[in-house]
């Protein structure tokens, strides 16, 4: 199969250390599947909170860059669960990572472009990890005062979850092994962000 001479082609080198793709954990339908059945499950959820709170909607909030496949995944699959003039979605931007797996300080680069104006919170993550980041997010959002905040995130890594206030509301796949991910937004050092699958990394030296 292609994917297959594609994936042992790629690897890359970042700073002196060199990483390649190694397995595809999740190919590109069972992403597209998981997806729809997180829209049906937030459709769900949020449709009798939304008939009964008419004055305000959801806003799912894709976080910057990782989060944007998934989140127009989910714009795409939502309609068939929820009414569209229900919710509508923004963009924020922050920065944690930096290069490789080390953590840094939280600092907003891009803000939302709206106010939230007390709508229903849905934070979208590609992975959540520690789960430091996703502390630092609610308490964001906590100071624009939302009707409420969850979070959905495409994979649940619990591998080396530190913070235990996590609670992840809605999610994909869970991530039970220590295993750094590429692909569908998730990236190592800007690479393997675009592949239409998720796959782990191994070192190459």
């Amino acid at each position: 199969m292609k994917i297959e001479k594609d994936r042992q082609n790629l690897e890359w080198i970042v700073g002196g250390k060199t990483k390649r793709v190694a397995d595809v954990l999740w190919n590109k339908e069972e992403i597209g599947k998981a997806l729809v059945a997180a829209a049906e499950e937030i459709g769900t959820y949020y449709a009798p909170i939304l008939e009964e709170d008419e004055k305000h909607d959801l806003l799912l909030v894709g976080i910057l860059n990782g989060a944007l496949p998934v989140l127009s995944a989910l714009l795409g699959a939502l309609p068939e669960f929820l009414p569209s003039d229900r919710f509508r979605y923004d963009l924020l931007g922050i920065s944690s990572y930096g290069q490789g797996t080390s953590g840094g300080e939280l600092r907003i680069t891009k803000d939302l472009k709206d106010p939230v104006r007390e709508d229903h919170v849905l934070i979208v993550e590609d992975i959540v990890d520690k789960g430091h980041t996703f502390g630092c997010l609610r308490a964001i959002f906590q100071s624009k005062h939302p009707s409420s905040i969850k979070i959905f995130t495409l994979i649940d890594k619990t591998a080396r979850r530190e913070a235990d206030s996590t609670t992840i509301d809605f999610s994909g796949f869970t991530l039970k092994e220590d295993l750094f991910v590429v692909g569908f937004g998730l990236d190592w050092a800007g690479h393997g962000r675009t592949l239409p699958y998720i796959a782990s990394l191994e070192d190459v030296n």
